[in-house]
């Protein structure tokens, strides 16, 4: 995303790098995405839970959505991944597996 979100707060994080909104919904996708080495995934993944926290409640608030979600997408240098990758893509509905061929 090349913009800032605007928001009635000043927040240090209000440039995620996809939002997706679902007008009909009313749902909105926080989503960031990284690339980490393999030891840090699951810190990563964590700190971007945190990091968007309150822009999620200020989209939820001010643009009155049911539903703000907030999605890392955070993949390790040799291609590994954390347990809750599935889980996240899911909430986003991307077609993706993680399975081997």
């Amino acid at each position: 995303m090349d913009f800032t979100i605007q928001t009635d707060k000043r927040m240090p994080h209000n440039r995620p790098d996809i939002v997706v909104v679902n007008k009909s919904k009313r749902m909105c996708h926080i989503i960031d995405v990284a690339y980490s080495g393999d030891s840090r995934i699951a810190l990563n993944e964590k700190e971007k839970l945190n990091k968007y926290q309150d822009l999620a409640l200020e989209i939820k608030t001010y643009w009155r959505m049911h539903k703000v979600c907030i999605t890392p997408v955070v993949i390790g240098a040799l291609g590994s991944y954390t347990e809750r990758w599935e889980t996240f893509l899911d909430e986003i509905h991307v077609g993706l597996t993680t399975d081997i061929m």
